[in-house]
């Protein structure tokens, strides 16, 4: 399936920290380049103004009345078929107030099984990545349900589009019940015996009567007709195979409740380990840190002792310098004691000559 370019978003939040989410749905690198637009409000009846020009559509229902904001989900999509929903939402909080979705206009399995966005883990490293993941998810849907969908995506229907009005949820209306005088069936070219306008005439009033009973002791002649019993038949089966498949449904959607429960499990112990990793990845870079201290120590030191080597060896090559000149001294020395010792016996030799003449 292609990826639609030039979506509309719309955040309905009363919490300023979702304005991270319209960030996140701006930038380019995160949003898949799909997003043309995105819309931040804090009114359930704003956004059903607005809900018209959207086509992904992000809400925390614990920002509003839970009931409400159920039942601005429902009027959304019986109004707008073709919109994309996510509930973002805290997953913790999910998990506590549970209870409020039960006795919703919505059936809570359907509820449950909706497109999440956990706000909890808008701090993680990683949210970028569920944003991403969460955007084709809602291209996904929004494309699957524009190919189920009879209608296009800028249809208004018939209500005021008024937040709390009372046509909320009310019946489209219908064409007049009709008149007992009506004229009775026609032989035609159909090969019904109805004329063309009758058999429009016959789809209307069949649309009329789905729902309720068809009168017993009614006298018009189309009621009695073998084609109308036969599609009352018709419609009575399709309605029983519609609630067996209703009933197939909820038993469906009721197994797909735990599953559901269990991803959410999955995605808490997740969002835990991801805490507890980037613990570890703190003690790692503290660990890191004091490494990179202790070396630049040992490096001082090791500095300070090839510093004390090198005074060492100009301490030992001056010791030499003075041992050649001790012993040139010493050779001094006994040089002079030599000479002196010869003087002395030169005069010696000289009084004892004198002293003989």
């Amino acid at each position: 399936m292609s990826i639609r370019v030039g979506y509309r978003a719309m955040i309905i939040d009363n919490d300023t920290w979702s304005s991270r989410l319209a960030q996140f749905l701006y930038k380019p690198e995160y949003n898949n380049k799909i997003i043309q637009s995105v819309s931040f409000l804090d009114s359930l009846h704003d956004a059903l103004i607005h809900a018209e020009q959207q086509d992904f559509i992000y809400i925390d229902p614990f920002a509003f009345n839970m009931t409400d904001a159920v039942r601005f989900i429902v009027e959304v999509q019986a109004r707008y078929p073709v919109k994309a929903f996510t509930l973002y939402r805290s997953g913790r909080k999910w998990q506590e107030r549970g209870r409020e979705l039960e006795g919703i206009a919505m059936p809570t399995v359907r509820l449950r099984t909706m497109l999440a966005l956990d706000k909890d883990s808008m701090e993680n490293a990683n949210f970028g990545q569920l944003v991403r993941d969460n955007l084709m998810s809602m291209d996904r849907e929004f494309q699957s349900l524009l190919q189920r969908s009879t209608f296009t995506t800028d249809m208004g229907g018939t209500r005021s589009g008024v937040w709390g009005a009372q046509d909320f949820g009310g019946p489209r209306p219908v064409q007049p019940a009709y008149d007992p005088g009506y004229a009775p069936i026609l032989p035609s070219p159909t090969g019904y015996g109805v004329t063309q306008q009758q058999l429009r005439d016959l789809a209307d009033m069949v649309a009329m009567q789905i729902g309720r009973p068809m009168a017993s002791t009614s006298t018009h002649p189309l009621l009695q007709s073998p084609e109308i019993s036969q599609l009352t038949q018709q419609v009575a089966s399709t309605r029983e195979q519609q609630t067996t498949m209703r009933e197939q449904i909820g038993q469906i959607q009721s197994a797909l409740g735990p599953l559901q429960q269990a991803v959410n499990n999955a995605q808490g112990q997740i969002t835990a380990m991801q805490g507890t990793h980037t613990k570890q990845q703190e003690t790692v870079t503290a660990v890191q840190r004091d490494q990179r201290e202790h070396s630049r120590q040992v490096g001082n030191v090791e500095q300070r002792v090839r510093e004390l080597e090198a005074r060492l060896a100009r301490a030992d090559q001056q010791n030499g310098e003075l041992r050649k000149g001790l012993r040139v001294a010493q050779w001094l020395a006994i040089g002079l004691s030599a000479g002196l010792m010869v003087i002395i016996l030169v005069v010696i030799s000289i009084l004892l000559a004198h002293n003989h003449f």
